[in-house]
Formats: structure tokens, sequence, C-alpha cells
């Protein structure tokens, strides 16, 4: 299947995310990997398009099923799933008309600063949205919304130190 997404987070341990519906965790020094499939939601898409590594135990993805993803590299579901993040509907044609309609808007891009408890999320809404990641312990863990800050056009990558 085709990487759609990829990012170098710790030890050797890049990540990719593809049209096969999985996240995966490449162990080069082992020459292993680990999967991560991602849910399917009534029949959309659901590939895995945008990762992003937030710390050695978590990472978050985006998708063309509109959903903002929080793994932990312990579990091999999400655990955190914001559906439709960036909501439905068609692109904005003008800052702020929304043009409503039934299709969740794909999550195009994610970043996160590492170690941080924000990530951020572009989508073609007309925003990219703040998120921040709660506590470490995978029963408690969410993926709370913090703000939007307004973009014209489609948010096609988010470059985070």
């Amino acid at each position: 299947s085709a990487v759609s997404s990829l990012d170098c987070g710790f030890d050797e341990r890049p990540l990719s995310g593809g049209r096969d519906r999985c996240a995966r965790v490449w162990k080069i020094r082992d020459e292993t990997h680990l999967v991560f499939r991602a849910p399917h939601d009534s029949g959309l898409g659901g590939s895995v398009d945008a990762v992003r590594v937030i710390d050695r135990d978590r990472f978050v993805s985006g998708g063309d099923d509109g959903g903002l993803s929080l793994w932990s590299t312990r579990r091999k579901k999400p655990v955190v799933t914001i559906k439709r993040a960036h909501g439905c509907g068609a692109a904005v044609q003008k800052l702020g008309e929304d043009v409503p309609g039934p299709i969740p808007r794909w999550v195009s891009s994610v970043g996160s600063a590492r170690r941080s408890d924000l990530v951020v999320s572009g989508s073609c809404d007309g925003f990219v949205r703040l998120w921040t990641v709660g506590a470490r312990d995978d029963a408690q863990q969410s993926l709370d919304a913090r703000g939007a800050i307004p973009q014209l056009g489609f948010v096609n990558a988010l470059a985070c130190p």
C-alpha cells in the first residue's frame, strides 16, 4: 500500500501512515514493524493520511474519513478518536462561509511539538485547529478542542519543531 505520511520520531523508529488504513512504527534495528489499524467508519475512506509522533509512547493521525486519532504504542486501536474533527461539508469558498454537506472533511495534516501536549490539525474548513492531549494513562487520555486559527485555503502540511 502507498505511504501517504512519514514522521521520524525517536530511537530509529519512524512512523508511517497509508491508504491501507494502517499506521506503522518501524523498528529499523530489528527489521520489524508494529501495525496499528484505524477504525473504519460507516463506509468512508479511512486512510491514515497524516501522522506525527508526540513522544515515545504516543502519536496522532488524521485521515480522509475526517477522524483525528490519538494512539498509544501499547494498544493496537486508537485511545481516542474525534470523528469529524473539522466538521462536514465541502471546502470553504471564503473565510467563514461554510458549504453544508454530509461528507466529513479530510484531516490532511497534523502536527505537534515533540513532548508537548498540544496537537494541531488542518483540513479544508478554513481553520488550523488546536487540541490538548490529556493524561498519559491510557484510560484517561483525551483530545480536547482548544481553539482554531483562521486560515484561508487547504492546509496541506503543518511543520512543528
